[in-house]
């Protein structure tokens, strides 16, 4: 598994615990088509959701600069939180691209690490 983080972008213990990748994508699409579907729910959820997704890409980047030993090198302290907030699609595609190498693995929906393991 690439990372294997939980939710909150921290590493997963090793004993058993299900593949949370997945399962997050899952929870966070059924919730993104529930508060699309349903207005007043859409209403309710759609800060919360905000404030997790931008949270999660936040530890999500912090997790991978920790584990490759890439420095901060603008907004020392906040640059995650700065990246997630200010350029949060290219963020996850910046961790994408840096923690699988898609002309030897491409990518593949509904697996657990998303690539496709040839």
């Amino acid at each position: 598994v690439r990372l294997d983080l939980d939710m909150l972008g921290q590493p997963r213990p090793p004993t058993g615990t299900p593949n949370s990748a997945f399962t997050t994508m899952i929870v966070l699409t059924v919730v993104w088509l529930i508060s699309h579907s349903i207005p007043v729910v859409g209403a309710i959820l759609s800060y919360p959701f905000f404030i997790y997704l931008l949270l999660a890409t936040c530890w999500v980047r912090q997790s991978v600069r920790q584990r490759y030993a890439i420095p901060e090198q603008d907004c020392k302290g906040c640059e995650d939180f700065c990246c997630a907030f200010c350029c949060g699609k290219c963020a996850i595609c910046q961790m994408a691209r840096h923690t699988a190498n898609y002309e030897t693995e491409p990518s593949q929906c509904c697996t657990n690490d998303g690539l496709n393991h040839v």
